[in-house]
């Protein structure tokens, strides 16, 4: 399946700028778990394609984990500083726990970053009295976030974002002789065919990972060079320039084709052949089993979400806790995706980052 996020309101994905980047191919994520996600929320942008989070599995085969030493350990803890705000910060965090320790992350790995406060504590300040007072009144902030309707009416970069729970891991790194077959599994000629962007992108890479590039469109021609390395699974290295390189998301799948794109977000998420996982996507986690599913954001809010399969279709619509129109009505979000062998693949990075062998 492919994963791909699409936001109902607030967000529009330029496909031809990502066409023009990666020279072809289009968005693309990390066999560790990138997702798709497009929005407007203030949350930081993901810079690698391979997202996890902190003590977590891209793709959980099992479903929840058990809460960890380092959850029950850091339950006590509190945000320092007085007033209503540290107070709220501080209940938040001791909801949040439980949360991680459900998809397998590890508390202890954010409880510094979380209790300091971020934006968090300066935009809590500014709530007008009626909203703090009702956060305060709530034994659980996570949720009180969208039932004491603070974020209601207003633009993402008005709204109060709780700290994010998300870490970024590092990349696995290859050995040099998986480098070297990596490599080898790709030379040859592979080509690209965006067909809604009428765009075809042909790649020839020699045994020194020097690639010829072609792109033709709209009746033009355009020829590059670039040079590939494969020194960490699910990411391709390309030099663009002498002097300048661009992270790509990699996965071959099998002999005669891969995907890859230089736009992360567009993701793919090892899941096997199970009906129930919880899978570490874009700067979130989803929790399938079998046609129910729920959505962790990266504030530790749960949604449930709707799953739809059709053939190897595989589609996640949810509602984002505390988020909503401008006409006040709950945002939505749609993520799209297709099972391809043991793996979820954002249907984005299918239609734009799927090259075959000639």
């Amino acid at each position: 399946m492919s994963i791909s996020i699409r936001t109902t309101w607030w967000t529009v994905v330029v496909l031809a700028s990502a066409a023009a980047a990666c020279g072809g191919g289009g968005g693309a994520g990390t066999a560790s778990g990138s997702a798709r996600r497009t929005s407007s929320s203030a949350a930081p942008a993901a810079s690698s394609g391979a997202r996890m989070p902190a003590g977590g599995s891209a793709g959980k085969a099992q479903g929840s984990a058990a809460p960890s030493a380092s959850a029950a350990g850091s339950s006590s803890a509190t945000a320092a500083g007085d007033g209503p705000c540290p107070a709220i910060l501080g209940k938040a965090w001791k909801a949040a726990q439980p949360v991680l320790a459900m998809v397998g992350a590890d508390p202890a790995a954010v409880e510094k970053s979380y209790l300091a406060g971020g934006s968090f504590l300066e935009r809590c300040g500014k709530l007008g009295e009626t909203e703090r007072a009702c956060l305060e009144k709530s034994d659980n902030p996570l949720e009180g976030i969208a039932t004491c309707k603070v974020n209601d009416g207003k633009a993402p970069a008005e709204s109060l974002w709780l700290p994010s729970v998300w870490v970024d891991p590092k990349p696995e790194a290859l050995s040099e002789d998986d480098q070297k077959q990596a490599l080898a599994a790709l030379v040859g000629t592979w080509v690209s065919d965006w067909k809604s962007y009428k765009q075809k992108t042909t790649w020839k890479i020699a045994a020194d990972g020097e690639v010829a590039v072609e792109t033709e469109r709209e009746g033009k021609t355009d020829k590059k060079t670039y040079k590939i390395k494969l020194a960490e699974r699910g990411v391709m290295a390309v030099g663009t320039t002498a002097t300048s390189s661009q992270t790509y998301s990699f996965l071959q799948l099998d002999p005669k084709t891969f995907y890859s794109s230089n736009n992360l977000a567009y993701g793919f998420f090892k899941v096997g052949g199970e009906k129930k996982y919880t899978v570490a996507v874009h700067r979130a986690w989803l929790m399938v089993d079998g046609a129910s599913c729920k959505v962790v954001n990266e504030y530790a809010q749960v949604a449930d979400a709707k799953c739809e399969t059709k053939g190897a279709s595989f589609t996640v619509t949810h509602a984002p806790p505390g988020r909503t129109r401008p006409d006040g009505k709950p945002a939505s979000e749609e993520w799209s995706y297709e099972r391809v062998g043991d793996y979820l693949i954002d249907q984005r990075l299918i239609d734009i980052g799927t090259f075959k062998k000639q």
